[in-house]
């Protein structure tokens, strides 16, 4: 089986293979990979160490020379994914040599440097490349979205899951939430509620779902929260109004802490006869009984 490994001086007197300390014993990397390899070799490159070269080596002449020096060995297996804080030194290399107990690095975190991210949904950001290789290196990394809140309602949820793949710390940073703000303005319940996201946008499969909603709330006492694209606010707001009963209140949160912020609540049937300026305004809307 053969196996690719990083030499130094490949080739002349003075070759040498890569290793890594860990608590007094010298590891050899040994890749099941060459595009992993590959890549371990740029991290390094990145922390200014000198840029070995990638060589396909026979297992067995590896495990054989470790023997002799009493070297440990790691083979880092295609598509590996760490489980432990050793197992990240596999896939990507410390600034410095560190204690295992040390590699987590200083837990406080410090926002001004911290590495942000935009991330909306037309946003096509290489995980591997732009999240792992920081974060593995010690710095913090943090995903904004365009509005509102990364993963609720929003893109994101993606990069979090890969983040616990990883075994990597996940912390939100405290901030508002344009739907538990227009919950906690509405009057509403916000002991029993329930997000909803976005609202089928055919006609007939979204009076169902107002409907449907509408039901569970008068069953269930739960505030029902959901939301519109914003130039279709106008279409769901004739569609809630059309579908709901007189006596069902409806919220209409617009503009979430601007200047120009706007809620209120107000039954179907006092709703009938507005038309709320709404249109391209992002809102949340809520019903309850």
């Amino acid at each position: 089986m053969n196996i690719f490994v990083l030499l130094y001086n490949s080739g002349t007197d003075r070759e040498g293979i890569h290793s890594i300390e860990l608590k007094g014993r010298t590891i050899v990397l040994m890749f099941e990979d060459k595009d992993d390899a590959t890549r371990y070799c740029g991290l390094l490159e990145a922390q200014d160490f000198p840029l070995p070269t990638v060589e396909m080596i026979d297992v067995e002449e590896i495990k054989d020379f470790c023997i002799k020096l009493d070297y440990e060995f790691k083979l880092v297996e295609k598509n590996f994914v760490p489980k432990t804080a050793e197992d990240r030194l596999l896939i990507s290399p410390p600034q410095k040599n560190l204690e295992v107990e040390d590699w987590e690095g200083d837990k406080n975190k410090n926002i001004d440097s911290t590495i942000f991210y935009s991330y909306g949904k037309h946003d096509t950001l290489n995980l591997q490349e732009d999240f792992l290789t920081h974060i593995l290196q010690g710095s913090d990394v943090g995903i904004i979205s365009e509005a509102g809140v990364p993963c609720v309602a929003d893109p994101g949820s993606k990069i979090v899951k890969f983040a616990h793949q990883y075994q990597i710390e996940v912390s939100p940073i405290p901030g508002p939430s344009s739907i538990l703000l227009a919950l906690i303005a509405s009057g509403f319940n916000g002991q029993n509620f329930a997000f909803n996201g976005y609202l089928p946008i055919d006609k007939k499969e979204r009076s169902k779902k107002i409907k449907e909603l509408e039901i569970y709330s008068k069953k269930k006492g739960q505030t029902q929260i959901f939301m519109e694209t914003p130039y279709r606010n106008l279409q769901l707001f004739e569609s809630i109004v059309k579908t709901c009963s007189n006596r069902t209140k409806l919220c209409i949160a617009s503009d979430i802490t601007l200047d120009s912020e706007n809620i209120k609540t107000r039954t179907i049937e006092e709703w009938s006869s507005i038309r709320p300026e709404i249109h391209k305004k992002p809102s949340i809307f809520l019903i309850s009984q």
